[in-house]
């Protein structure tokens, strides 16, 4: 898995390359302590093409600690949009 940071209009975006699963997703949160993301977070899963409930848990944290509006994902491949919405956490994903 890659990470790359940068900044964006909702706070630290995180570019995320390779699959999200258990273990990639236990150095995601590693790597998301490290950082500031007080001012909100995006995460682009556009080169993702697996996500493991590790990563859904990550992103229920992160929206109960940061509060509405500033967590949202952002250019799922269908595959992993899919999980979302049947986990019933579509909303996290931001529209183009």
């Amino acid at each position: 898995m890659k990470i790359e940071t940068s900044n964006c209009e909702c706070g630290t975006l995180l570019s995320i390359e390779g699959r999200l699963d258990t273990a990639a997703s236990e150095g995601l949160e590693k790597k998301l302590s490290e950082l500031d993301i007080s001012q909100g977070l995006c995460i682009d899963l556009g080169k993702v093409d697996y996500i493991s409930s590790a990563f859904l848990r990550i992103c229920i944290k992160c929206c109960k600690n940061l509060g509405d509006g500033k967590f949202c994902l952002r250019n799922p491949r269908p595959e992993v949009r899919k999980v979302f919405k049947i986990s019933n956490l579509e909303k996290l994903i931001k529209s183009p």
